[in-house]
């Protein structure tokens, strides 16, 4: 098929203008000089007015160019004999304008054209090219408008790169012969910016081993090890990017990071723990997740670990071999944290889609879904008895469930902070939930009767990270600001700072 608007590369006319008001097009009045009034003004003035009016009709019908690609400008030399180059003026428009929402990492409406197999087999709602007929091809009609919505959603395509698929389409769609792969597109790269002055990194996770000798803190691309004491011993670094999840195994055989970077791949790392493991690299690297990795957790009997990303995906994984054992995929939108119940024979998951979600370990599959949360799902426990499983989030609210009878029932709704919740952990005797908030607050509460026990003062930043000693007696606080606290646990007093906050370089760098 030959597309009138590609020859001699100049543009199809324009379509006439619709009738007006009593029969008249718009604009033609404009045509219509009165010849009495021509002759008064002169011939030179006649046709001084006559050029502003038709640049300003020109101006008037034109449409506006909107960031059209150097590698699109190409079309003016295609004529209806040329063979559309993919590689030179196709991809080109699909990277800087369609790639942001189709692919890998974002595959809206199913659809990813950053390769070629999945460019031709189409999305969630079938085929969106048929080579050879672009005028029943999905992507031409939603690119014009013809189905709603007019794709791309965040501007129009010009009409000439419009053209440019078009004709690559009838001409068979076909590939740039010396690619077997859409080497041209890449998955959207995310700008490293440096800071601009040296701070502490945020402490994001946390966790004691279990024999409560040691202290990890993740920060950014690196763990620190404390003794128990707050002598500091070691750390590891090469993570990719911020360190959002630590666990040890409950058995001491590993220890595990979760990470990765943004809108790109995520990244679990495993140790096999022994004297200084920190001196070593990470024995096993996982990079499975789309997104990065929010939340790790071992099982209790140190057999499997658990991953969730925000990618909606949680994957279930032998820490011996990295190797996967099942995914668990029903969340619809990211997924922040996840925890395995005291006895390893479910886990509950929580994210933005609002809902806690009960999974079977054994089988893998969802035995229940709690969704009295009315905002995205920070943060998941289960009480130390494993009768219970609190959550919150974003709708400040404190949710606990009942779990141990024939259905969950939901025993607990407490407006818990003024701003969202960030982490709740319960301490080991079950006495007590404590939680963080954007408020800047941590609280302590009462896990019989959810009634406010206590609040901890001189909380400088949001606390992103807290953790109970196994024996109950310490509690530890991560901030945004890098600094690492310790806490007794029977007046929630504090007993040492095992890293100083970076405050005053913040204040700094904010002037």
């Amino acid at each position: 098929m030959v597309i009138e608007g590609l020859r001699n590369a100049n543009p199809s006319p324009p379509a006439p203008l619709p009738e007006g008001e009593g029969g008249r097009r718009p604009g033609e009045g404009i045509a219509r000089l009165n010849v009495s009034f021509c002759s008064r003004l002169g011939l030179r003035s006649f046709l001084c007015v006559l050029c502003v009016l038709v640049v300003s009709l020109v101006f008037c019908v034109t449409p506006q160019a909107q960031n059209t690609t150097e590698a699109t400008k190409n079309y003016h030399t295609l004529n209806q004999g040329m063979q559309v180059s993919f590689g030179k003026q196709v991809a080109p428009i699909f990277q800087a304008k369609c790639a942001g929402c189709h692919s890998k990492t974002a595959n809206m409406g199913g659809f990813i054209l950053t390769d070629s197999e999945s460019l031709l087999k189409g999305g969630s709602h079938g085929k969106a090219v048929i080579p050879g007929n672009a005028d029943e091809s999905r992507m031409v009609k939603m690119l014009e408008g013809s189905i709603q919505p007019r794709m791309p959603m965040g501007g129009q395509l010009e009409e000439q790169e419009i053209t440019t698929i078009r004709l690559w389409i009838n001409q068979g769609a076909k590939l740039d012969q010396d690619s077997l792969t859409i080497e041209t597109l890449h998955e959207p790269e995310i700008p490293k910016i440096k800071p601009a002055a040296n701070l502490s990194p945020e402490i994001g996770a946390l966790a004691f081993s279990a024999d409560g000798s040691t202290i990890a803190a993740g920060g950014y691309g690196e763990v620190v090890f404390f003794e128990a004491s707050g002598r500091k011993v070691g750390k590891v670094t090469g993570i990719t990017e911020v360190v959002r999840s630590v666990a040890f195994s409950r058995d001491g055989k590993y220890f595990a990071t979760g990470a990765g970077r943004p809108g790109q791949e995520g990244e679990v790392k495993i140790w096999d723990t022994g004297p200084d493991f920190w001196t070593k690299p990470a024995t096993r690297t996982i990079r499975a997740h789309k997104d990065c990795v929010y939340a790790i957790a071992f099982s209790p009997n140190g057999k499997v670990l658990a991953s969730t990303s925000y990618d909606h995906m949680i994957y279930l994984w032998d820490p011996m071999t990295g190797k996967e054992i099942k995914p668990l995929k029903e969340h619809t939108d990211a997924v922040f944290d996840l925890v395995f119940s005291p006895d390893g024979k479910w886990l509950a998951s929580g994210g933005a889609d609002r809902t806690v979600k009960l999974w079977d370990i054994s089988s893998g599959k969802r035995i229940y879904t709690l969704g009295s949360s009315t905002e995205g799902v920070n943060t998941i426990a289960f009480h130390p008895s494993g009768k219970w499983v609190a959550a919150s989030g974003f709708d400040k609210t404190i949710h606990v469930w009942d779990i141990s009878g024939s259905e969950p029932l939901e025993v607990h709704t407490v407006i818990a902070h003024e701003e969202p919740v960030l982490r709740l952990a319960y301490s080991p005797d079950g006495n007590w939930l404590v939680t963080s908030s954007w408020d800047k607050s941590v609280k302590v509460w009462n896990t019989q009767t959810m009634e406010q026990a206590r609040v901890m003062p001189n909380q400088h930043d949001w606390v992103l990270a807290l953790g109970f000693s196994p024996d109950g007696k310490k509690l530890v606080l991560g901030r945004y600001d890098g600094s690492l606290s310790v806490y007794e646990t029977t007046n929630y007093t504090l007993v040492g700072e095992l890293l100083e906050p970076a405050a005053a370089m913040r204040a700094e760098l904010e002037k």
